[in-house]
């Protein structure tokens, strides 16, 4: 998670956001991949949005954000590369943990600043309309397949530019301690690890599904680690 400079989204980006979305349900409709009626619209604070929005990050597109899982296997098979064609070439993978929980109550924290007065649900909602708030949510399962292999969840951060850790760090007095964790594991276990993993049931042809999973499961099986 890089550590990068801090500041608003702006107009452009929102612009940007709103042409990608819309020209990735226009032509995945066109091309009968999804039904129009299941993401009826581009607005950010729709929900619809953000199921389509979900949807696009698993197929490529760029967007705002970031993927997380409630499995460690899933994160361990996606940190040391299960998904790439090429080994790593480095000591160490990261794993990034975070605790929803106390994150959570970091916000309300956070929020009660300004309205102590206001019940929770109210807070969380002040909270993910200011310009520096951060939403992690998960989104509905029989929309989006990999989602659901994937046991994932989301965050979207309103910041143009800032990494995840560095606003809990810049915000620690709200956090509890180990609120999100780095974890470090050495990189020349990948090839173990994959083999382990694919023990498990943890493959391409499962974490993404369709002929193109398939695919990487044999290119990893036969061609990059020759596990025959």
């Amino acid at each position: 998670m890089p550590q990068t400079a801090v500041g608003s989204i702006s107009d452009a980006l929102l612009s940007l956001r709103a042409r990608l979305l819309c020209g990735f349900r226009r032509e995945s409709v066109m091309a009968g991949y999804i039904h129009d009626e299941e993401f009826r619209s581009d607005h950010e604070s729709d929900e619809a949005s953000l199921d389509l929005e979900t949807l696009a990050q698993h197929y490529g597109l760029p967007t705002r954000l970031l993927d997380w899982t409630n499995s460690v296997y899933v994160a361990l098979f996606f940190a040391f590369g299960g998904q790439n064609e090429t080994n790593l070439n480095r000591n160490t993978v990261t794993v990034w943990c975070l605790d929803n929980e106390k994150f959570k109550d970091g916000i309300l924290k956070i929020q009660s600043a300004l309205d102590s007065e206001a019940e929770d649900d109210a807070k969380l909602r002040g909270y993910y309309m200011r310009p520096d708030g951060i939403r992690v949510f998960e989104r509905d399962l029989t929309l989006n397949p990999r989602v659901r292999q994937q046991r994932g969840w989301f965050s979207y951060m309103n910041r143009e530019f800032e990494a995840f850790d560095a606003y809990v760090e810049r915000n620690r007095s709200h956090f509890p301690d180990e609120t999100v964790v780095k974890v470090r594991i050495r990189g020349s276990d990948q090839r173990d690890a994959l083999i382990d993993l694919q023990h498990m049931g943890l493959t391409p042809s499962r974490m993404f599904g369709g002929l193109e999973g398939v695919a990487m499961e044999i290119k990893n099986r036969y061609v990059r680690f020759e596990w025959l």
